[in-house]
């Protein structure tokens, strides 16, 4: 988390709504404007592609994952809300290999469980996947 700002003075933290200096200071220059207003909300999406590793003769999707990266993990949660009629399984290398390197952190295999992936381990895709 980061510190707060401290005033270039006296060195005690600074009280401010903004999130930079120049953002406070186009603040102050601009009064009529308003700051980070309640209203719009503007929300967005991104248009991604998505190339799997492999599909099966029967639609089933399989990611081969060794390092399980955060932007992958994030992509495929997107894809799978954006696409929920998709089959989408992973086979891991380790499935016991942590998310980050805390001792509390999940592994590959709980990632999965918690979020609706079917998940196998080793470089062989599992034969009951192809039926």
């Amino acid at each position: 988390m980061k510190s707060p700002k401290r005033n270039s003075t006296s060195g005690a933290p600074r009280k401010t709504r903004y999130r930079s200096g120049y953002e406070e200071r186009v603040a102050l220059a601009n009064p009529e404007a308003a700051h980070e207003p309640s209203e719009p909300v503007v929300k967005y999406t991104l248009t991604k592609r998505y190339i799997p590793d492999f599909v099966l003769d029967n639609g089933i999707i399989v990611e081969a994952k060794g390092y399980f990266e955060s932007k992958d993990r994030t992509k495929m949660l997107a894809v799978k809300k954006q696409n929920p009629h998709l089959d989408i399984r992973f086979l891991f290398q380790k499935a016991n290999n942590r998310i980050t390197k805390s001792n509390n952190s999940r592994m590959y295999w709980q990632w999965c469980e918690d979020n609706g992936f079917l998940w196998a381990e080793g470089t062989t895709i599992p034969k009951e996947w192809y039926e």
